[in-house]
């Protein structure tokens, strides 16, 4: 029942089948100034394809592109990173790389369903291409998730404004 919150779905699609980390992490921002609002809503949403396989296995385009449903309280969120990892094997201590300098904003609002996009990730980028971009796959993905999740009623879902911006210019990759 999301009644009191509001749903927010889309997909991540990656260009290959052939996984180039172990783990993606994208970080979805409850944007407020207080910052215990913030802590309490704001969340991960985390990807981890097979590891020993070496290949994605979401539920559309041949493994390469994975559906999400959050459902979070009314509000304005962003998504603004994304955390890659590589698990290293014999050794305790993974290796994360660190997409900033994007924004994808939107708004969640009471008892509704809203789309955010389908977020393409060129986990292969090299020099200065861009690693995430959004496009339009609003009904390919509602018409999966319809199948998926039979008990919500995806004909009432909204398109968000499907916006990437690029604060800095540029996106911003570090390595821990």
């Amino acid at each position: 029942d999301y009644t009191e919150n509001g749903l927010i779905f889309g997909t991540i699609t990656f260009p290959e089948e052939k996984m180039r980390f172990d783990n993606y992490n994208f970080s979805v921002n409850f944007n407020t100034n207080d910052t215990k609002l913030r802590r309490k809503y704001s969340n991960n949403l985390r990807i981890d394809p097979t590891m020993f396989v070496g290949k994605h296995y979401g539920e559309l385009d041949g493994g390469r592109t994975y559906l999400f449903v959050l459902e979070k309280p009314p509000g304005k969120y962003d998504i603004a990173s994304l955390k890659f990892t590589i698990f290293k094997l014999f050794d305790a201590s993974p290796s994360f790389t660190t997409v900033t300098g994007f924004s994808i904003p939107f708004q969640v609002n009471k008892g509704e369903i809203t789309y955010v996009g389908n977020i393409k990730v060129n986990e292969y980028a090299i020099n200065s291409e861009r690693i995430i971009a959004i496009e339009d796959q609003y009904e390919r993905d509602k018409n999966a998730l319809k199948n998926l999740y039979k008990m919500v009623n995806w004909d009432l879902a909204l398109k968000s404004e499907l916006k990437l911006t690029h604060p800095f210019a540029e996106e911003r990759i570090s390595n821990n």
